[in-house]
């Protein structure tokens, strides 16, 4: 029976995969008839689709094709402005966004919010430094200012000043003199002078030059709303000027 012999039967030549190990910036890495490259980089395994030197393996590179993901390690830069998390981007991407805001936060004027607690019950200011920090005023003196609707200060200074009403007057006739003091100054002359003496005791100057007098007479207690008579004993009267009990 006629037999035929084979011998070894080669089919054509196949392109090898060949495994680099970790991407390195000085290897050349090939995709040609002969290897198609693959590397480790930040916890990933890429694949060459283009030969090349020096071209990081990365989601915007060319050259390059994420073959598997890592789960355990999440390699990412940051970005460079503050942008929102869109659905569907790279995790990588959207840790950089979260980087930036983070970075931003803490070296900006909020910084001093991601330390300490702040003291309770405070007015937040704005320090020399331009930081958030709290200031002495309570928010029980903030409550104070409720339903202020203009400046304060503006508001006092529109108010009358009795004390430089009583200045301007002189009260020439019948009364106490001014002459120029401030209702404090007056008062607190007056005052002095009120020492309780059953004496005729002089203490100052009428108007026309006449010697003023006071004197002061013990009644005893009094029931609301009644009256007493008592001698006063003063020879020469003419006014009385004050009146008081």
């Amino acid at each position: 029976m006629p037999s035929v012999n084979l011998g070894r039967v080669k089919g054509d030549k196949g392109v090898s995969m060949r495994n680099r190990g970790d991407w390195n910036s000085e290897a050349k890495y090939l995709n040609d008839e002969h290897y198609i490259d693959f590397v480790s980089h930040r916890g990933c395994l890429w694949t060459c689709l283009e030969t090349n030197t020096n071209v990081e393996p990365s989601d915007t590179a060319a050259e390059w094709n994420l073959t598997a993901k890592s789960i355990d390690t999440i390699y990412f830069e940051q970005a460079l402005n503050r942008e929102n998390i869109v659905s569907g981007e790279p995790v990588s991407t959207a840790f950089g966004k979260i980087a930036k805001w983070f970075t931003d936060i803490s070296n900006g004027g909020a910084s001093t919010l991601m330390e300490n607690n702040l003291t309770e019950g405070r007015v937040l200011v704005s320090n020399t430094s331009g930081k958030v920090s709290v200031s002495s005023v309570t928010s029980a003196l903030l409550g104070y200012l409720s339903g202020i609707t203009s400046n304060v200060q503006a508001q006092l200074n529109a108010k009358v000043n009795s004390s430089n009403i009583l200045k301007s007057l002189n009260i020439t006739s019948e009364g106490f003199i001014m002459d120029g003091k401030t209702a404090s100054e007056a008062f607190a002359e007056l005052n002095s002078k009120l020492i309780f003496n059953t004496a005729e005791t002089a203490i100052g100057t009428w108007t026309d030059g006449r010697t003023i007098y006071r004197k002061c007479f013990i009644i005893g207690q009094l029931a609301n709303a009644t009256s007493t008579t008592r001698a006063h004993g003063i020879s020469n009267l003419d006014r009385p000027v004050h009146l008081y009990g």
